[in-house]
């Protein structure tokens, strides 16, 4: 199983792993800090899911849910998390997938046009 395979969930300072095609579980992480149950936002950037919640950030292994280290963002308080990486970071596969989905949708919209 690769991280492409799995969809990433968070709220109520919770991340839960599914497997795309059946829906299963894979793994579940929640929020060591008491006060974290809300909101959770997301990021996933090769290997790693990002996840923020009550001021708190943490780094957790894609395939596992392992923590791999937190920033609690001292002074900074809590409130509704954006998480955001550099465009540059996305992995050639998405690129090559949002490619082929877009020549898909080029060849549908060209081949729909019929004359009457």
């Amino acid at each position: 199983m690769s991280i492409e395979d799995l969809l990433f969930v968070g709220f109520n300072g919770v991340v839960v792993a599914l497997e795309k095609q059946s829906g299963e579980r894979v793994w579940t992480w929640e929020c060591p800090k008491p006060s974290s149950r809300q909101m959770v936002a997301i990021l996933v950037e090769e290997d790693c899911v990002f996840a923020s919640s009550g001021g708190y950030t943490y780094c957790l292994e894609g395939l596992t849910g392992q923590q791999l280290w937190y920033n609690p963002l001292k002074g900074l308080g809590s409130g509704v998390p954006c998480l955001a990486t550099a465009v540059s970071g996305l992995s050639p596969s998405f690129l090559l997938h949002a490619q082929t989905l877009a020549d898909q949708t080029a060849a549908a919209s060209s081949g729909s046009t019929a004359t009457t």
